[in-house]
């Protein structure tokens, strides 16, 4: 399936402050604009259950106590294979460099899908919030009317490389706000 992730620039999923410079989000392709990732996902995980946190207080010499004060927030994991031998130029040549730069940049993420006519929904759009009311609209590179998606923050991404394998494999991991 395709996915799209969009670095929003907003530091919230209520687009509050100042959009960040184009030159401070993941996807800034050296001229002026910011390109969205659409990539080939090969599956999406879902992981929810109750947020509990296991660690010690700072400072403390004794044992550590569970407790409910950590984020209940869905988060997901993308995976997805890049192929080696298409990164030769251009923007391309950079996806590796861009796709580490949307764990590094403050604003928050869009993923939705990149068709929604497909016959079998992803989890995305099972999940995702239906933009209707203009969120994140405008200049052409931001979310599309009436498309599902989830907005959060990037948490982390591993490339793996293999040396006798023609693929990068990618695995985004993405926290829903």
């Amino acid at each position: 399936m395709d996915i799209t992730i969009l670095d929003s620039g907003y530091l919230t999923r209520d687009r509050e402050g100042s959009q960040k410079a184009v030159a401070d989000r993941a996807g800034y392709d050296g001229s002026s604009a910011v390109t969205a990732f659409t990539l080939k996902v090969s599956s999406i995980n879902e992981v929810t259950g109750t947020g509990i946190d296991d660690n010690p207080v700072p400072g403390s010499t004794g044992n550590a106590e569970i407790n409910f004060v950590t984020t209940e927030n869905p988060k997901y994991t993308l995976s997805l294979l890049i192929d080696k031998s298409d990164a030769t130029s251009g923007f391309d040549k950079s996806q590796l460099y861009q796709l580490r730069r949307l764990a590094q940049t403050d604003g928050v993420k869009l993923i939705y899908p990149s068709a929604t006519t497909d016959t079998y929904k992803s989890i995305v759009e099972l999940n995702g919030a239906a933009n209707t009311s203009g969120v994140f609209q405008g200049s052409g590179k931001e979310l599309p009317a009436s498309t599902p998606y989830l907005v959060g923050r990037i948490i982390s991404v591993t490339v793996t490389d293999t040396a006798n394998q023609q693929y990068f494999n990618i695995n985004i991991k993405f926290i829903e706000e």
